[in-house]
């Protein structure tokens, strides 16, 4: 039982236990490279490690919101993720469309209401199409 939970656990997540034992190895590496170099070079690089992280996160913050305007401004670059918004202008659904279906129109009907009742209030007039 306790393998099975543990066999679908990896499937399931698979890439950060991956990732996460890379970034292990890594660290582990760079502790066997800094330990073999002479003092002068570690204690250079170790000097330099907090500008690196900060420089290694700023890159990835600029990344990251570079990649969701563009998601936002251009729809999804993925396939299967569904890209752009949709358009009122776009949709094409009549009261005609759901016959017999009384509780979506009594709904829809209950938002046009809400609508035009908060209009009354702001007084705004919409355009009659």
């Amino acid at each position: 039982m306790l393998w099975k939970r543990l066999k679908i656990l990896w499937w399931n997540h698979k890439f950060w236990f991956i990732t996460g034992l890379v970034t292990v190895v890594l660290i582990v590496l760079t502790i066997i490279g800094l330990s073999s170099m002479e003092s002068f070079f570690a204690q250079q690089i170790i000097g330099q490690l907090p500008l690196e992280l900060l420089k290694v996160i700023a890159y990835s913050a600029v990344g990251a919101l570079f990649y969701v305007v563009m998601i936002f401004r251009y729809g999804s670059p993925l396939p299967g993720m569904g890209g752009g918004r949709i358009k009122g202008n776009e949709v094409k659904v009549t009261f005609n469309d759901v016959i017999g279906l009384t509780e979506a129109k009594r709904d829809a009907m209950e938002v046009v209401h809400l609508i035009k009742d908060r209009a009354k209030v702001k007084k705004i007039e919409f355009p009659i199409t």
